[in-house]
């Protein structure tokens, strides 16, 4: 299986931190006090940077094993559940 994701480069939008800052609101609403602290993180988050146009945000939380009491509420505001897709206790949505 071929596992190349062919990716595109844009130019810095400034707009990227408007659209985290729109996905930390949904998040907070969801998981609330669960949440440490929310991170936009990744090459979109650099000003001025070349990225590929995905906004990546990392939860932190104090307990992984919590957020699957939130799975389905992020899928019915649609975000897609991948549990942990890199196996180091993490929890990944898209």
């Amino acid at each position: 299986m071929n596992d190349f994701r062919p990716y595109r480069l844009v130019e810095y939008n400034p707009k990227w931190k408007d659209t985290f800052e729109k996905h930390a609101s949904k998040l907070r609403s969801i998981m609330g006090q669960d949440i440490l602290e929310i991170y936009h993180v990744g090459s979109t988050s650099i000003p001025g940077m070349l990225a590929k146009p995905n906004i990546d945000v990392m939860v932190v939380v104090p307990n992984i094993a919590k957020i699957a009491r939130y799975r389905s509420t992020m899928e019915a505001v649609g975000y897609a559940a991948h549990g942990d897709y890199s196996h180091i206790s993490e929890e990944y949505f898209t």
